[in-house]
């Protein structure tokens, strides 16, 4: 990859999410667990980031509504661009009512996060569905 700031090895997450404090709680937690988060308030600003290095992520966290467009349509449009890329769909409704009420279809997606949250809750489902290093990278 050509971004200078990108440290092969390292964990890096787009966390898309208009929540000032759920993209903050996220942050630290995943933080703690030697993860580096990068976040967008909106579906716009979640695509460009993802777009424009698609391959430095290895895990895309998407809130189901999102101010400026669904997420569901974030989704899509982040899976068109890289269809291997783990998505974990974030809300504080029930997973039924995000894919029978937000458009999303279960097969899209590969994780689904409650709010509120808590912390164990987070890293376990982000440790379960994130995308890791291949083989080849991890050897000496």
């Amino acid at each position: 990859m050509s971004d200078e700031q990108i440290n092969e090895g390292d964990i890096y997450v787009l966390v898309v999410d208009d929540g000032e404090l759920f993209l903050d709680a996220v942050t630290d937690i995943l933080d703690m667990d030697g993860i580096t988060v990068t976040g967008a308030e909106d579906g716009e600003m979640g695509i460009e980031l993802f777009r424009k290095t698609p391959a430095k992520y290895q895990l895309v966290i998407v809130d189901a509504k999102l101010p400026d467009m669904p997420g569901s349509q974030v989704l899509e449009t982040i899976k068109q661009i890289d269809p291997e890329v783990p998505v974990i769909v974030s809300s504080g409704h029930t997973m039924q009512t995000v894919i029978n009420e937000y458009g999303f279809d279960s097969e899209t997606f590969d994780g689904y996060l409650s709010k509120p949250f808590g912390a164990m809750a987070l890293l376990e489902i982000v440790q379960k569905t994130i995308r890791r290093p291949t083989a080849a990278s991890q050897v000496e």
